[in-house]
């Protein structure tokens, strides 16, 4: 999945947990995006040398970089947003102030880390690195178009485009309401 749309459907899913708090929903969102930042440093990274570059060409060469690759499979793997999770329920702070936001951080992690094992297939992560460097190759890629990216594609934008939609009229229906006379 892209990393604009792990952000935008993390927020509007955690949005309704706490609708007056919008840091709950910018914490998730922030976390959904965190394990994609390896991979977006590269491509800046490479950017800055005025490189064009194609999808396959742009993950050799930033894929193949030890300084990307060892953190984008860090933070792509179920097993350090796991234990933080853990220990954050098991320990957990006293500070409610401070374990929702980093509670719905690591909870936007986790579900980019399961989203992106279900729509990766050749360019899966090793799920559980660094124990193992086993990957669950999906038969569903959000990029592969001979493997059903093109359905994928027009699913996960449709989603975004009713998201979009929804959101908008809300605060139309919201601002029309504030402006209405009372009686």
């Amino acid at each position: 999945m892209r990393t604009y749309s792990h952000a935008a459907l993390t927020w509007a899913a955690a949005r309704p947990w706490a609708p007056s708090e919008a840091r709950v929903a910018v914490g998730a969102a922030s976390g959904a995006v965190f394990p994609d930042l390896p991979a977006l440093a590269g491509a800046v990274w490479l950017g800055s040398r005025w490189r064009r570059l194609n999808r396959s060409a742009l993950c050799e060469e930033v894929c193949a970089k030890p300084s990307f690759a060892g953190p984008d499979a860090t933070l792509h793997s179920a097993l350090p947003v796991g234990a933080l999770l853990l220990i954050l329920l098991t320990l957990g702070s006293k500070k409610l102030s401070l374990r929702k936001p980093l509670l719905t951080f690591l909870i936007g992690w986790a579900g980019h880390v399961l989203t992106d094992a279900l729509t990766h297939a050749e360019d899966a992560r090793p799920i559980l690195w660094p124990i193992s460097v086993w990957r669950f190759r999906s038969p569903i890629s959000y990029w592969d178009r001979s493997r059903y990216a093109r359905t994928f594609t027009m699913l996960e934008h449709g989603i975004l485009l009713l998201l979009v939609t929804w959101t908008i009229s809300r605060r139309f229906r919201a601002s029309r309401s504030s402006h209405s006379p009372s009686g």
